[in-house]
């Protein structure tokens, strides 16, 4: 009989690097079944395209063909329905890949262990990632064959006289990867280097002979990439994206992007799990102190590589930095596996087979948690996808054109109707003509097949790309669907979808009859249409109860001011033209007293509620919201009432990123060459908000003409010339009332002109009072002060203010100099206190004057515990003045 000796190691019975990889595979199936979703829009539908009709797309394509041959493949196997997890495959194989890479960087006997830790590892790294690269992205094929060379590569420095056959296949898979995703030839430094180190230390690595091997692996898995940038470019160097974009590094912005790096290292702190992070610091540490060459020379550069390459993108994508993630899981392993080797969790007699044991559930039952958590799927998903088409196929003829928002459109377009189409890819045209889309859907019409439009609104309020339809056609409302039947929340963003039939507009007259609600209801707003392109001007007239109204109609919104007119409401509104009207004339009462919005840009909602001048223009390299001048333009802006008392400002709503960051750019608006003010734009990522007060006394005026000019000479800090941009994103037109007592009325829907800075939202207390908050410093614009001087009063409150912070002892200062309180405050009916400050005549500006108020600020969130972090001062409800017939001193005490 054959007696064990007692020092020998118990052996592990289950191959757990075997074991275990197939586990987490198995768990990566049933989370996907339970929480998978449909993304057939964006990149996926791309690919998808491309494998649809591959030979077709082959010499026309920017995408790499090697993906889109494997889905052209899948597709004829799954068909287009279950083609939208058959990532599943690569991702499963990049698993087991994976866990080979680790097994082979796991040194000392550690590797069954490392690859263990490494599957297990690798799946619970943000399980939503995982669920989402499920979907038709070539991201996970491209990493299978990177990590499946890399791991080649490393077997064979590791063991070189017994796997010389592994360098062909290195190759080969690398060359296979970088014709998936060209990025992925990075890694060819970080494989040079550490091939390199193993050669000077292993003799029995046979440099040309490696070498040639693995190049010519490398040939034949590179060379549908070459071979598909010969037949678009003519030129093999230069890929096929790069050609498209005429840019060899596409997507690549070559100036820091501190953003992004900062936005991928918090990512993979939140999201890749303490014991990744914990095993990638102790595989780091014990690299460098066992001297890991595959750890120092192959692992950590590839993963310095593409953390530094992907920083250069201009903005953070996960899945981008998905390559990092799966490069750095090996390493972790390492680090716990190393880890394990020197902890003793038992006592000394105990077999170490039990405490790896502990740790592999433990881990596994961390993982399944992960991947368990990520909560109940409401996306699109196979089923969905099915009950959509039978619901599009029950409705509309099979030659039918559906236009609808660009993501609807994509999934429609693959499943169901292949001409379905985006109107925004449509319309790429000049905003104000629209001859792309008029003569695309004309088309269509012409041929005798039927239109139909997607919208996520019903009635009048269509979305900003169904606007531009019904500039030039009649929509029918067909039916209606909901969205959450198809489990398309994520993908619609209204509780409907509004079916419209397109047809061409056939009528001459439209009519409509408001009534007015309240005496102040006395502005008109009204869409005439618009004619189409190339059509000479139409003959138009408006009726208003039965009085033809002697103005001309414009194309798109028209303001009239009711109120000028000896008209009673109900209003009964008519149309008539002799060229074609739309079939609803879009017809709205605003208030005279209430701010006018005048949207513009092809996509805002109603659109061309403003009119601008030609100079204004889109550029494909703006933001399709905004139209923009390079020198000057003029914006023509509608006044609801001609009451002389009143005052009217504009405010503009501007982007200021599209001109050189050296130096600001100064806007100077006019009016018939009456300088109207400046305002100054500095480069920042959000929208800016300038106020311009127009001339005083505009009774006779249906509207006014303001010029906008741009400060510049064109040229940027070293001289080169660079034409700056001022982009117009929208206009609010505002009126100040200055009959009786003058004054702002702070919290009120008119109040924007008087604030200059230092202001919070508006807010409204028990007693129905608005009023808005200061900041520790806020500044209001008083304009047409009296000039004899004036006494300001200021109606404001304390009430709010709790005891505990130091009291607010407001410090006035009015155009710099400082004001005292004139009296005692007076405390009006509704609790707030007035302060009374005497401004002398010598401190008056004639145009715009400046009181700035400093007190001592609180902070709810500190004082209280409340979660409002905001600065607060002062409850600001009014300032009013009035003249000043008694001079005071020169220092306004």
């Amino acid at each position: 009989m054959i007696h064990r000796s007692s020092t020998q190691r118990p052996r592990m019975r289950i191959r757990a690097d075997i074991w275990i990889p197939l586990l987490v595979i198995v768990m990566l199936w049933v989370s996907t079944c339970l929480h998978y979703y449909i993304k057939a829009y964006s990149d996926p539908l791309n690919y998808l395209n491309f494998a649809r009709d591959f030979v077709g797309n082959f010499t026309s394509s920017k995408w790499p063909a090697v993906y889109p041959a494997f889905l052209a493949i899948m597709l004829q196997i799954v068909g287009k329905y279950f083609i939208f997890i058959i990532n599943l495959l690569p991702l499963s194989l990049l698993i087991a890949g994976t866990a080979v890479l680790a097994k082979i960087v796991s040194d000392e006997g550690r590797g069954r262990m490392g690859a263990a830790l490494c599957a297990l590892l690798l799946l619970q790294c943000d399980p939503a990632l995982w669920i989402y690269l499920v979907n038709p992205y070539r991201d996970p094929m491209a990493m299978m064959f990177l990590v499946g060379s890399v791991a080649c590569l490393s077997g064979y420095l590791v063991h070189p006289g017994k796997a010389v056959r592994m360098l062909l296949p290195a190759g080969l898979l690398l060359g296979l990867s970088c014709s998936t995703r060209e990025p992925n030839i990075l890694v060819i430094l970080p494989m040079i280097l550490c091939a390199f180190i193993f050669w000077r230390s292993d003799r029995r690595i046979r440099f040309f002979p490696c070498a040639i091997s693995f190049a010519a692996g490398m040939a034949l898995g590179i060379a549908p990439l070459l071979l598909q940038s010969y037949a678009a470019s003519g030129n093999i160097l230069i890929p096929p994206q790069a050609a498209a974009q005429q840019n060899l590094l596409p997507g690549i912005h070559l100036n820091t992007r501190e953003p992004v790096l900062t936005k991928a290292a918090l990512y993979f702190f939140e999201n890749a799990g303490w014991p990744w992070l914990i095993g990638l610091a102790i595989g780091l540490v014990e690299g460098i102190r066992n001297r890991n060459r595959l750890v120092l020379f192959m692992l950590c550069p590839s993963i310095v590589v593409f953390f530094g390459f992907y920083g250069f993108y201009e903005y953070f994508v996960t899945r981008y930095y998905f390559i990092v993630l799966v490069l750095a899981t090996p390493l972790s392993a390492y680090g716990w596996s190393r880890l394990l080797a020197s902890l003793k969790f038992f006592p000394r007699r105990a077999p170490r087979i039990y405490a790896e044991a502990l740790i592999l559930i433990g881990l596994t039952l961390f993982t399944a948690f992960g991947l368990f958590r990520i909560g109940k799927n409401t996306g699109f998903r196979i089923s969905g996808a099915r009950e959509l088409v039978q619901a599009i196929e029950d409705l509309l003829p099979a030659d039918s054109q559906i236009l609808c928002p660009r993501n609807l459109s994509e999934i429609i377009s693959w499943f169901s109707h292949p001409s379905s189409r985006s109107v925004s890819k449509i319309h790429r045209g000049d905003v104000e003509s629209d001859e792309r889309l008029s003569r695309f859907i004309s088309g269509i019409l012409s041929q005798g097949m039927p239109v139909y439009l997607f919208d996520a609104k019903g009635g009048t309020m269509l979305s900003k790309e169904s606007e531009l339809v019904r500039r030039f056609f009649d929509l029918q409302p067909m039916a209606e669907l909901d969205p959450e039947r198809f489990q398309l929340g994520k993908v619609w963003p209204s509780r409907s979808i509004h079916i419209y039939s397109v047809v061409e507009r056939s009528q001459h007259e439209v009519s409509a009859l408001l009534e007015s609600v309240g005496a102040d209801k006395n502005f008109l707003r009204f869409n005439a249409g618009f004619t189409s392109p190339g059509d000479l001007p139409p003959e138009r007239h408006l009726e208003i109860n039965g009085s033809v109204i002697d103005i001309p109609i414009r194309n798109g919104a028209n303001y009239i001011n009711l109120g000028r007119l000896d008209l009673n409401s109900p209003y009964a509104i008519t149309l008539r033209s002799s060229s074609v009207v739309p079939s609803e004339i879009q017809a709205v009462l605003l208030s005279s007293q209430s701010p006018v919005l005048l949207e513009l840009g092809a996509w805002d909602t109603p659109s061309n509620l403003a009119y601008l001048s030609d100079e204004f223009h889109l550029n494909r390299h703006q933001n399709k919201h905004l139209r923009g001048i390079e020198k000057q333009g003029r914006i023509t802006v509608p006044l609801a009432a001609t009451d002389p008392s009143r005052r009217w400002f504009v405010e503009f709503i501007a982007a200021s990123w599209y001109f050189q960051p050296e130096r600001p750019l100064m806007i100077s608006a006019s009016h018939k060459g009456t300088h109207l003010g400046d305002f100054t734009l500095t480069q920042n990522e959000e929208l800016s908000h300038h106020v311009i007060a127009l001339p005083p006394g505009l009774p006779d005026h249906a509207s006014i003409d303001v010029d906008l000019t741009i400060q510049a000479d064109g040229t940027d800090a070293e001289g080169v010339s660079r034409p700056d941009v001022f982009c117009l994103h929208r206009a609010w037109v505002y009126s100040h009332d200055r009959s009786g007592v003058e004054g702002w009325d702070i919290g009120s829907e008119n109040d924007t002109p008087a604030l200059s800075s230092g202001f919070h939202a508006r807010e409204e207390d028990s007693s129905g009072v608005d009023y808005r908050w200061s900041a520790k410093e806020a500044v209001l614009k008083l304009y047409d002060l009296p000039t004899e001087g004036a006494e300001l009063t200021l109606t404001m409150s304390t009430k709010y203010r709790p005891k505990a912070p130091a009291p607010a002892n407001p410090v006035f200062l009015f155009n710099g100099n400082p004001l005292a309180v004139s009296s005692r405050a007076t405390v009006n009916a509704n609790g707030f206190q007035q302060v009374r400050l005497k401004v002398p005549k010598k401190w008056i500006l004639p145009e715009t004057n400046e009181l700035r108020i400093h007190c001592t600020e609180w902070i709810p969130k500190e004082t209280e515990g409340r979660g409002d972090g905001r600065s607060l001062g002062l409850m600001l409800d009014r300032v009013d003045w009035k003249p000043l017939f008694q001079e005071t001193s020169d220092s306004g005490h």
